[in-house]
């Protein structure tokens, strides 16, 4: 799906969640209890803020998701990459309301769309060569979660 010139690729909750692009659903999978882990509101509220260290991807995925399952929301992530070798240079998480609706010129065509323009999402970039450092958390949505 192309949206404002990006792509983000979704994927069920069978799906391998190390793909690139991926949007999460809390349905009951392995994953989520994983996510579970360690769950408790004040570890939460304190575990994820610009200048955070994580030393994986991983980390930063699984803390975003407990987040988003206690706040109340679905959560995208969307991989950048900085050259033609693949090597990942920055991940990027975001509520799954982000991006603009797309419109169709011809009103019987148009889909119903659960995109808002929501803002709320977090970046990480690779710093030392082996560790990650949030370098962008917002927390506020544009949208009832």
């Amino acid at each position: 799906m192309h949206v404002d010139g990006e792509n983000f690729d979704y994927i069920t909750d069978n799906e391998d969640v190390d793909e690139d692009n991926e949007d999460f659903e809390f349905s009951g999978t392995e994953e989520v209890e994983e996510a579970n882990e360690g769950d408790d509101d004040e570890s939460i509220d304190n575990e994820i803020h610009a200048g955070k260290i994580f030393t994986t991807t991983r980390e930063i995925e699984l803390a975003y998701k407990r987040y988003g399952k206690r706040v109340g929301f679905a959560v995208r992530k969307k991989t950048h990459r900085n050259n033609e070798a693949g090597f990942i240079r920055s991940v990027s998480y975001y509520c799954n309301r982000q991006g603009k609706p797309i419109e169709n010129k011809n009103p019987a065509k148009q889909n119903k769309t659960n995109k808002y323009g929501c803002k709320a999402g977090l970046t990480a970039r690779l710093i030392q060569g082996d560790k990650w450092e949030v370098s962008t958390f917002d927390a506020l949505h544009n949208h009832l979660v």
